[in-house]
């Protein structure tokens, strides 16, 4: 590998030259969740390796989030170090050693490393930059939450492809949470969708709060099956896990009251009772001929049918599939099979759709709860 020397702005250390030699997949794990959780086109981005006796502190942050983490050494070491995160990740990514050695003097800092079968060690070198000191936030009191990261995780995902990718409200940017009667209730929307789900926990603290995009990326990246704290106050969240800390400021903005969306809903609807899977099984089929153009359902009692709508009248096709009731009068509406699809595979067991043809919206209902909701298509017959 060619080695090019490079001026260099800071390095404190009370020694001339200094190896620390430290387990990469630990470093590299941080650096990866810090990718999804912080603004990679900042100024502001910094990466500081705070070494002290035999270990060392790491923070990565921007002006608005950081991540925080500790890793054990194997020897003594006393130096700071400021660094560009992105950079630093985009090398070690590429490396499949356990360990690198960080060898600092006082015009350089050389990354070594020694790939599996290799006899001579690989070597890169980083540009360190000047501290900016970003921001340390103090939070008011706060309120701990605990929770299993991995099924939290789990209903994270399960919602999040319901929120907004680009929207000027801020509201429909983020993963709405609530806490409340020992329930924690998760919900998003873009205006149009919105999902929603409650996980059980034991507390008597209430929060509402509207995450970030960023975070929600940052704490799905995470494999664990820890239990994860979460800290929570007016204006931040701390998701504490196997030495993570996660901090960043919640969304300001007033948030959706989707139970007063549901309550404003006509009392006038038909009710759907099918098996999850099963349903899921027939969405399935439909979507490999009816791609984005939208499929037709038409109820007659028990039975019912999906149509796909296609240009081609070749390309259409017809599943017939039966419901766990009937419905008295004959029904047909037109909707977008992969938005439902979606999310009802993420289900288990007999869910319950509802129609409600005067405000033109669908909802699924699980365990007697609304968990999705969604705008019918329009008549693709009429202009």
């Amino acid at each position: 590998m060619k080695y090019t020397q490079i001026s260099y702005n800071m390095i404190q250390s009370d020694m001339n030259q200094i190896d620390i030699r430290i387990n990469r997949q630990a470093l590299n794990e941080i650096l990866r969740v810090s990718q999804n959780l912080l603004d990679r086109k900042s100024e502001q981005e910094i990466l500081e390796m705070h070494f002290k006796k035999k270990h060392v502190n790491i923070v990565i942050s921007d002006s608005i989030a950081s991540i925080s983490a500790k890793i054990e050494l194997e020897d003594s070491a006393n130096v700071t170090l400021f660094l560009q995160p992105s950079e630093m990740h985009e090398r070690l990514r590429k490396i499949e050693s356990e360990f690198i050695i960080i060898s600092i003097c006082e015009s350089e800092v050389i990354i070594k490393y020694q790939e599996n079968g290799e006899a001579e060690h690989g070597f890169f070198s980083l540009h360190t930059i000047s501290p900016h000191c970003p921001t340390r936030h103090i939070d008011e009191d706060t309120v701990t939450l605990s929770v299993e990261h991995d099924i939290f995780v789990q209903n994270l995902k399960m919602i999040k492809t319901t929120m907004a990718l680009e929207d000027i409200r801020d509201q429909f940017r983020g993963v709405s949470m609530i806490t409340k009667d020992n329930q924690i209730t998760l919900w998003t929307s873009d205006g149009i969708k919105m999902a929603i789900t409650k996980l059980n926990f034991a507390t008597t603290h209430s929060f509402s709060g509207i995450l970030p995009r960023r975070l929600i990326d940052a704490i799905c990246s995470i494999v664990s099956h820890s239990i994860a704290a979460i800290k929570t106050s007016k204006r931040r969240i701390i998701y504490e896990l196997d030495g993570f800390s996660i901090s960043s400021p919640l969304i300001n903005a007033n948030m959706l009251d989707y139970e007063q969306i549901f309550n404003r809903l006509e009392t006038n609807y038909t009710e759907l009772i099918i098996d999850s899977g099963y349903f899921t099984k027939k969405l399935d089929k439909i979507m490999i001929v009816s791609r984005n153009e939208g499929a037709a359902l038409m109820v007659i009692g028990p039975q019912c049918s999906l149509s796909s709508i296609a240009p081609n009248q070749n390309e259409r096709a017809e599943i017939e599939f039966h419901l766990l009731n009937s419905v008295e009068k004959e029904l047909k509406i037109y909707l977008n099979p992969s938005n439902i699809l979606s999310f009802v595979r993420n289900f288990k067991g007999n869910i319950f759709i509802r129609i409600y043809p005067e405000s033109n919206n669908i909802i699924v209902f699980k365990d007697e709860y609304p968990i999705y909701l969604t705008k019918l298509m329009r008549n693709p017959n009429y202009s």
